[in-house]
């Protein structure tokens, strides 16, 4: 059933009726969408007729109340991952990379790989950590360069104070976005793309990695979008333990130079990109030709 329909009072033009949460909402006035003279003639006409209402229309109203029924979740994307990531990898990393499986997989519980948050102190009481067993909530799936691994996360809780402490995986080679988990051979793999293969995009690397995936019989989009993969991407380069700053601070006079030298560099359209005959033009006065 289409829940948008058309309405025109008896003074008033027509005007596009839909529903939602708040109830009916009119899609052609651009203020007090919820109580415009349209809503307010079938609200009119809804509690005059209550006996005696079209079909469609108490469709209309059932639909507004499963909507208004429905619990409200609202999920920003997030990475649980705080530990930093060090530039050079560790020995414990170059064994994850040269196996391409994260060596923190190694239990197995009902078919699922097990990944458990750090064992040491309470960060806030010193009170010894237990481990808490994974819920269904806690199944995640863990995305490398060519497969997917689904994986139940284990969370440690304080004996003492009751403390929480989630999964970070930066020291099993993994990044926690909460809804999905990937690993960092992907994430240094377009590091080093970007590094050595002129400024390679994110977008042009996603869409790299689902070829990969579609060469191994899977389907990336199915398990991640673009956006989550960019948020990803900033989400590790955030931990990633590299001073940024300092590349813009000269070795020898430090971070306030006496003199700054800069060059002079314009903005113009590439000529690869233009046909030869929108690339110049010929002057009237002269007969030169005047670059575009």
């Amino acid at each position: 059933m289409s829940r948008f329909f058309v309405i025109k009072p008896p003074e008033g033009t027509f005007a596009v009726l839909g529903i939602d949460r708040k109830g009916f909402v009119c899609h052609s006035c651009n203020y007090g969408r919820h109580s415009c003279s349209h809503v307010s003639c079938l609200t009119d006409v809804i509690k005059r007729n209550e006996e005696e209402l079209p079909d469609f229309i108490c469709e209309l109203i059932a639909a507004h109340q499963e909507l208004a029924s429905r619990r409200i979740e609202t999920f920003i994307l997030k990475t649980a991952s705080s530990g930093k990531v060090p530039w050079l990898t560790t020995p414990t990393h170059r064994l994850i990379y040269r196996s391409s499986n994260p060596n923190a997989l190694g239990t197995l519980r009902d078919g699922l790989k097990l990944l458990m948050a750090e064992d040491f102190p309470c960060e806030l009481c010193n009170g010894s950590m237990e481990n808490i067993a994974p819920s269904n909530e806690n199944h995640r799936l863990l995305l490398l360069w060519a497969d997917v691994i689904p994986v139940a996360v284990l969370v440690r809780e304080c004996t003492t104070c009751g403390h929480v402490r989630g999964y970070c995986g930066s020291n099993d080679g993994i990044l926690n976005m909460r809804l999905f988990l990937i690993g960092h051979d992907v994430l240094r793999d377009y590091l080093h793309s970007f590094l050595s293969g002129n400024s390679c995009s994110l977008i042009g690397y996603y869409e790299k990695w689902k070829l990969n995936f579609l060469a191994a019989g899977l389907e990336l989009d199915h398990y991640i979008n673009y956006q989550q993969w960019r948020f990803s991407w900033y989400s590790f380069l955030s931990l990633l333990d590299v001073d940024y700053a300092s590349g813009f601070i000269c070795d020898i006079c430090g971070q306030y130079p006496a003199v700054l030298s800069c060059d002079a560099t314009s903005l113009g359209c590439r000529k690869t990109f233009c046909r030869r005959t929108e690339m110049f033009r010929e002057t009237e006065s002269n007969n030169a030709l005047a670059g575009r």
